[in-house]
């Protein structure tokens, strides 16, 4: 009877403690918000996605550089700036949005610059480079609107996501510089050693318009 008891215990505890949900962990509120986002609202006729990856992968959270989630489902919507975790196969969380959270997925890190910081640049960037001078990238999917056709000549212009990607300097202070295209012009955004850039790229046969070779440049820099 004893040993009855006992099974039924312990058989209720494992069942318990199995089925709770991914969010039950009360630490869980220290990086999600209470948002929740129905993942059978889907869009439709829309060209493009708002996603940087339209489906969930798998990367961890991390807050103050301690893994507190890994191997977690997570995607990036770059539209609304935002990521998401899965909660369930319906559902999913967001995660919060702050400086002392950061996200890396698919062997890339993101970290989140907030807006009382930069007004006018804010949200969240993959970290390409990282030290006294570092390389940022900021993923753009603009919503535009469809059109309806105006005649039987013409057809519909469905709505679309556009995308843009823009490269950016930062150093220490937290100060953004945005590289413009030119070779030239990414030259001059760094504040100073123009002249011994110019020869390291001469040197090493460096397209600084190719984005792994702008990353060599920016450590360089940084060695100087």
């Amino acid at each position: 009877m004893k040993r009855t008891l006992l099974f039924y215990i312990f058989t209720s505890i494992f069942i318990t403690s199995f089925s709770q949900k991914p969010f039950d962990n009360p630490n869980d509120n220290e990086y999600l918000m209470t948002k929740t986002i129905n993942l059978k609202n889907v869009q439709q006729n829309v060209s493009g996605s708002p996603y940087f990856t339209e489906d969930f992968q798998r990367g961890s959270v991390f807050k103050r550089n301690i893994a507190i989630k890994k191997n977690v489902n997570l995607r990036y919507n770059a539209s609304r700036d935002l990521f998401e975790i899965k909660f369930n196969k319906n559902q999913s969380k967001v995660l919060k949005q702050t400086e002392d959270i950061y996200v890396i997925i698919d062997n890339k890190q993101f970290v989140y610059v907030p807006y009382s910081q930069n007004p006018d640049i804010n949200g969240y960037f993959e970290v390409l480079s990282n030290g006294k001078l570092s390389l940022y990238k900021k993923y753009n999917k603009q919503f535009r609107e469809g059109k309806k056709s105006i005649n039987s000549m013409t057809t519909d212009i469905p709505a679309t996501y556009q995308s843009k990607e823009i490269l950016f300097l930062t150093n220490n202070n937290g100060e953004f510089t945005e590289l413009p295209n030119s070779k030239n012009g990414k030259i001059k955004s760094f504040k100073s050693h123009h002249k011994q850039l110019k020869q390291y790229i001469k040197d090493n046969g460096l397209n600084i318009n190719k984005e792994n070779n702008l990353i060599k440049l920016v450590k360089y820099y940084n060695t100087i």
